[in-house]
């Protein structure tokens, strides 16, 4: 954490370092951070539209080249923004009880209670669509 972050920047540090975008199935010990997702795919797309895309991408949508970058790296960033929903977050971890407790160490409620009504199904594409709507 940089010197300068107060509680709260680091509890909210805390809290994003513990969402989780994809587990896998064959070992219960690898899992990937949300966070670290979205900033692997960032630099996966900083990449790509620096040394593989043409020019003629950037003027057919009239961009200058780093215009087009900087697009480029926030559609990636922000690509599965919906994963960091409740609903996501409790399907993903629901057969690994040990990442829902992280969760909920950090202060995340990945469970819903008998008394919610948790949408059958969310697509976490909709769910970020909705979230960047706002």
């Amino acid at each position: 954490m940089p010197n300068g972050c107060n509680g709260n920047d680091r509890e909210n540090h805390m809290q994003m370092l513990a969402l989780v975008a994809k587990t896998d199935s064959e070992s219960e010990n690898l899992w990937l951070p949300l966070v670290f997702h979205l900033r692997d795919t960032a630099a996966v797309m900083k990449y790509l539209t620096q040394n593989w895309l043409p020019q003629r991408y950037c003027d057919c949508l009239n961009l200058k080249q780093e215009d087009f970058l900087t697009l480029a790296e926030a559609a990636a960033l922000f690509h599965d923004v919906g994963k960091s929903t409740k609903i996501f977050q409790e399907k993903i971890t629901r057969q690994r009880p040990e990442l829902r407790e992280r969760l909920r160490h950090m202060g995340l409620d990945a469970e819903f209670s008998s008394a919610e009504q948790p949408p059958k199904s969310l697509p976490h594409a909709a769910a970020g669509a909705e979230l960047l709507r706002w």
